[in-house]
């Protein structure tokens, strides 16, 4: 029997949308696979959807519905959705996302079987609003990368993918401790922010084995209008506080050096985009992890960069970076 995929779908008020990716799934060729819902409490009946698809009595495709009794919001309800898988492997595929090639699940799951140390396999997504390509990676068929070598090159760069184009060994990530570094919602659901996963599933898995990419499209990144990777929240999370928070916690639970040198230099990359307001986070953070050496300046030169064009204009904010990169390296 082949291996179980478990299908993580976050989804909120649009059945429409959820309808299509559904459809695309019940279209692959791979089987078996169980497909995870998460009603992030929506106005609209997404149940029904759901129930056209398990009343086919598909063989070896489970629909599993869940509603939440709450909105939890994007990031809380895609916790909930991939807490709930039980498969092998895994997959996150956001409602308005879908598969565009009937023979991804069978292409990739074969790319993880035949290669054991691969735990993760990225293709390229296309983007619906704007029909580009979400990689610009190039290469035709599969090529095999060091995983520290992906995401030091190629993860924010010609090879950052979308959610709905990785498809992964969920074992090995639940014994990374994926679950333990997830933070759930209720953590810092008194300071109204909005987290962002900030690809440490991607991360993790990178750690500790190779990645498979391919440059073919196999999946669309959906992108109506009201979609929340269009919406004034999405745009004012990028690089943020939401990001950062959650890549601190896999930053202090890495036990190897290089490790976590790796996910200091994804920070410093990327999360360099808090403002004075986010400083509110700084003492519990202090107080949960007790490394004054590490957060104070991550902080510091992040408040700064935001700031740049307003407190430093003549300095040379490279020079300034590299130096907080070498006294957190020492």
């Amino acid at each position: 029997m082949s291996k179980l995929i478990s299908i993580a779908i976050p989804a909120y008020n649009n059945p429409d949308l959820l309808d299509r990716a559904l459809q695309s799934i019940v279209n692959q060729t791979y089987r078996p696979i169980e497909i995870i819902i998460s009603d992030d409490n929506s106005p609209k009946n997404l149940q029904k959807i759901v129930n056209k698809y398990i009343n086919l009595n598909l063989k070896y495709l489970e629909f599993k519905y869940f509603k939440n009794l709450e909105n939890l919001s994007f990031y809380g309800n895609n916790c909930a959705a991939f807490l709930k898988c039980t498969g092998e492997l895994g997959m996150f595929l956001h409602h308005d996302d879908y598969f565009t090639d009937n023979n991804c699940l069978t292409h990739c799951i074969e790319i993880l079987d035949r290669n054991k140390n691969v735990h993760m396999v990225i293709t390229n997504s296309i983007v619906e609003h704007n029909l580009n390509t979400m990689m610009t990676w190039n290469y035709d068929g599969w090529q095999f990368i060091n995983g520290q070598k992906y995401v030091n090159e190629y993860l924010y760069s010609i090879a950052h993918p979308s959610f709905s184009s990785v498809i992964f060994d969920r074992n090995v990530l639940e014994l990374l401790g994926y679950s333990e570094t997830f933070i759930l919602h209720t953590d810092y659901k008194t300071k109204k922010i909005h987290f962002d996963e900030a690809f440490i599933f991607i991360i993790l898995l990178s750690l500790y084995g190779d990645v498979a990419i391919n440059g073919k499209v196999y999946t669309c990144r959906g992108s109506p209008p009201d979609s929340y990777s269009r919406s004034n929240d999405w745009s004012s999370m990028g690089g943020s506080i939401g990001g950062l928070i959650p890549l601190l916690n896999c930053y202090f639970k890495q036990t190897k050096e290089n490790n976590r040198k790796i996910i200091l230099n994804v920070i410093l990359k990327v999360y360099t985009n808090l403002k004075f307001r986010d400083l509110i986070f700084l003492p519990p953070l202090l107080k949960k992890h007790g490394n004054y050496k590490i957060l104070i300046p991550i902080f510091m030169i992040s408040i700064i960069i935001h700031y740049k064009a307003k407190l430093f204009k003549v300095f040379s904010l490279r020079v300034l970076k590299d130096s907080v990169k070498n006294l957190l390296y020492k």
